[in-house]
């Protein structure tokens, strides 16, 4: 297998992962939350009150320094 292929291969678990992340936000973590149970945040969403882009840069914010690495920041946004 080549680096490319390695490379390819993480970068896809790595993404399966972030989709884990979702359902976990939008699914099983609501289940029992009082604060903010799945309707409420779909409704926030439909409304407007937040959005997913918000969503999106807050998370990749958060993963950029809690890996202290500028690397991570500096690649922002690759998504195919």
């Amino acid at each position: 297998m080549s680096d490319d292929d390695d490379d390819d291969a993480l970068r896809e678990l790595v993404l399966a992962a972030v989709e884990d992340l979702a359902l976990d936000l939008v699914a099983y973590d609501r289940r029992e939350d009082e604060d903010l149970p799945a309707e409420a945040l779909r409704d926030a969403l439909v409304r407007g009150v937040v959005t997913t882009t918000e969503l999106g840069v807050r998370f990749g914010r958060r993963v950029a320094e809690l890996t202290s690495d500028a690397v991570t920041r500096s690649h922002g946004g690759r998504e195919s």
